[in-house]
């Protein structure tokens, strides 16, 4: 019953070369939250009661039950016998029998909406959603190179917020993907050019490294998203 419930909040949004991404709806159903709450281990229980506000703690909850079932079938293992570690900028990373699993994963969730990835090379996932307010020129400044805020400043209303929000979103994914938090900082790589002037997905090497990456825009519908993983 449990699993079912879950399985009813997940959709596979992408699917190819050994890298997936499952869409969950963070709805607020109860049966999904308790479903997911019985999955979470005890510094999972612990961290989802710091969340004073219900509604980070719904999606918390919700998001991390549907990554333990999903790496649980990847790894045909329990579901409570996964256990999370971190590497060194805070990555978490899926031990078994207290070992690294092998399995990368990484989660994203806003408004509603999360996403999960899952592969067995470094991997990084981030979503945003459209109708959140901003200065985008202003805040470009801190977080797009000079050609990207050229490119923005060319654009206005909802381009200019769906152009905004696909950059970040793919230097969001590559900097996860990365795993060195803002160590590396967003300013200092400029994503492809394709992928700017709307290419579904680009090959991408940061500078000076010899590491190649395919970035993919998964956007859709309300949502700016983009998925990252390092290619052999």
């Amino acid at each position: 019953m449990g699993e079912r419930a879950i399985d009813a909040a997940l959709s596979l949004v992408h699917g190819a070369a050994g890298v997936w991404v499952h869409g969950v709806k963070l709805r607020g159903d109860p049966a999904l939250e308790a479903a997911c709450r019985a999955l979470l281990d005890d510094d999972e229980q612990a961290l989802a009661a710091r969340f004073r506000v219900a509604e980070p703690r719904r999606q918390f909850v919700i998001t991390r039950g549907a990554l333990r079932l999903l790496l649980a079938r990847h790894l045909a293992r329990p579901a409570e016998a996964l256990r999370f570690g971190k590497g060194l900028h805070g990555k978490p990373f899926a031990v078994v029998d207290g070992a690294a699993s092998g399995v990368e994963f990484n989660v994203s969730h806003t408004a509603g909406r999360g996403l999960i990835a899952i592969a067995r090379a470094p991997v990084g996932v981030d979503i945003e959603f459209l109708g959140r307010e901003a200065d985008f020129c202003l805040v470009a400044k801190g977080v797009l190179t000079a050609a990207e805020q050229a490119a923005l400043g060319g654009k206005a209303g909802a381009e200019r917020a769906m152009l905004f929000y696909r950059l970040w979103t793919q230097k969001e994914a590559l900097i996860k993907a990365k795993g060195t938090g803002f160590a590396c900082p967003p300013r200092s790589f400029a994503v492809p050019d394709a992928l700017r002037e709307g290419a579904r997905s680009a090959r991408f090497s940061f500078p000076g490294e010899t590491d190649t990456w395919l970035v993919t825009d998964l956007s859709g519908g309300a949502w700016a998203a983009a998925l990252a993983c390092v290619l052999p």
